[in-house]
C-alpha cells in the first residue's frame, strides 16, 4: 500500500526539528529540498504519525508533485516560501 505524506520533519541547524506540512515543504525550492534530503535532514511522516522510509517518502513526494502538475494547481506564494526558509535556517 502506498503511504501518503502528512508531515515532513526538517532538522534545523541548531539540532532541533520543524514539522512542515506537505504544502510548506513543496514551497521550498527544489534545489534546497534536494540538499535537505542529501544531508539527511528530512524525515517523512504519514497520517498515523509513523515514519516513512526515505525511499517510500521520496516516491510519495514524486507522486504528489506529479498529481499536482496534472491538476495544474498554482504554486504557493513567495511569502510562504520565505517564512519556511526562515524556519529552517533558524
Amino acid at each position: 500500500m502506498d503511504k501518503k505524506i502528512d508531515q515532513i520533519s526538517v532538522q534545523k541547524s541548531n539540532g532541533g526539528h520543524n514539522l512542515l506540512h506537505l504544502e510548506q515543504f513543496l514551497a521550498i525550492s527544489p534545489y534546497e529540498r534536494t540538499q535537505l534530503v542529501l544531508q539527511k535532514k528530512v524525515t517523512f511522516i504519514d497520517e498515523d504519525g509513523e515514519i516513512i522510509s526515505l525511499t517510500d517518502g521520496l516516491k510519495a513526494l514524486v507522486r504528489e508533485v506529479n498529481e499536482r502538475k496534472t491538476k495544474s494547481q498554482t504554486p504557493q506564494t513567495s511569502s510562504t516560501d520565505s517564512s519556511v526558509k526562515e524556519k529552517i535556517s533558524s
